[in-house]
């Protein structure tokens, strides 16, 4: 009698073993698969707002060049046109042990199938350059892009794109966004842990790419969006990528309400042959769905407008490269490091915020120009110290 009752209760234990083992298996947290679902959460997004600060260094004593990056906007990864966006931009380089300094700032607006520019004066080193003034816009066509050259003139940034110059079509992108969710390139870790970013409690993960995996992956995105197997040159540049992105070490915040990636914080050194590119960034989403708050410029000047001899088809025997104009970042020499005027800023500080080196108050608000910078205030005016997004919107400033 006892022996029926034995076996049904053995039974009904494994069963609760089983399904409890099975339920804590299934909800067991797995920073691969929350990547995944981050990476796929991004590319379905209709909209979402961006913040970059890159820094890295190239060469050393003498010949050392150091460049930092800042850009905010608003992309469309998801929409029926993912390569829709707006993104404004400013570049500081600071070479030959803080000898020569340059610096360019502008937006660069994506719509449809036209790139609308404008640069902040004194804008790109061009010959015959319309930005002298501010609200000048430049449209560029997919073939006036190659002529142009550089978005960001003067931005070598240490990990180069291993893809053709020519633009990425709607299709070709949509493909991209199906895809990426399912790549398995990355080593991802973390226990779960929990912090908060501008209020979305985030699980943080630590990532590393596989090099083998993402030189692959990379060639294969070169075949998607060419059309063909990429050539010799692209699986070169495919491999350095690779190589230049295993090195480098990612932490993301990944948001437990909608998987979605919050911040991005990256550090490591790129090496190229001999030398080693210290490379730091900080990369920053919000606003996921937010109303799309750009457009095409009400008008804008085209390359047949800014440069006739440019935009004007070659001679027959003229090659094609003679054509592409010499996009430059504007740079100056810096005389010394002193601070002439006495407000905590020295020349380089006063070469890079543009303020006047033998004024204390360049902007005449009553505030010194050092005293402004260190509140993160603008010393050229008002608003904090990036005008371009930057700054902190709470900031209150002079």
């Amino acid at each position: 009698m006892y022996r029926p009752l034995f076996w049904i209760s053995l039974g009904a234990a494994t069963t609760v073993v089983l399904a409890l083992a099975t339920y804590r298996e299934l909800t067991r947290y797995r920073p691969a698969a929350e990547l995944h679902r981050a990476v796929a959460a991004f590319a379905q997004a209709q909209t979402v707002r961006m913040k970059i600060a890159a820094s890295w260094m190239q060469g050393q004593d003498a010949g050392r060049v150091v460049s930092s990056l800042y850009a905010d906007g608003q992309l469309e990864p998801g929409s029926v046109s993912p390569a829709d966006r707006d993104l404004r931009f400013r570049l500081v380089r600071l070479a030959g042990a803080g000898q020569s300094y340059g610096d360019v700032a502008g937006e660069e607006r994506v719509v449809g199938a036209k790139t609308y520019l404008t640069y902040v004066p004194p804008g790109p080193a061009v010959a015959h350059s319309p930005f002298a003034s501010d609200g000048v816009w430049l449209s560029l066509s997919a073939s006036d892009l190659a002529r142009w050259g550089a978005i960001v003139p003067g931005a070598d940034f240490p990990v180069a794109s291993p893809f053709t110059a020519a633009p990425w079509s709607a299709i070709a992108l949509r493909q991209l966004a199906a895809a990426l969710p399912r790549l398995d390139i990355a080593y991802a870790n973390g226990d779960g842990h929990l912090e908060t970013v501008d209020g979305h409690p985030c699980h943080v993960i630590d990532i590393r790419f596989d090099r083998a995996s993402t030189e692959t992956a990379l060639l294969d995105a070169a075949r998607l969006k060419d059309g063909g197997d990429p050539t010799d040159a692209e699986r070169l540049k495919a491999g350095l990528a690779a190589d230049a992105l295993s090195r480098l070490s990612i932490r993301a915040w990944i948001g437990t309400a909608g998987h979605r990636p919050y911040r991005l914080v990256i550090g490591g050194s790129v090496v190229s042959g001999q030398a080693s590119t210290p490379l730091n960034a900080l990369v920053e989403f919000s606003g996921y769905g937010a109303p799309v708050a750009f457009a095409a410029p009400a008008s804008a000047s085209t390359l047949a407008d800014v440069l006739p001899a440019l935009a004007a088809p070659p001679a027959a025997a003229a090659p094609m490269a003679s054509a592409a104009p010499s996009v430059e970042l504007p740079s100056f020499s810096i005389l010394g490091t002193d601070d002439a005027d006495q407000d905590g800023l020295n020349a380089i500080l006063e070469a890079f915020y543009g303020t006047n080196p033998l004024n204390p108050d360049t902007d005449g608000d009553g505030v010194s120009d050092g005293a402004e910078v260190r509140m993160g205030c603008n010393p050229l005016g008002s608003g904090p110290l990036f005008g371009f997004g930057l700054g902190s919107s709470t900031l209150v400033c002079p």
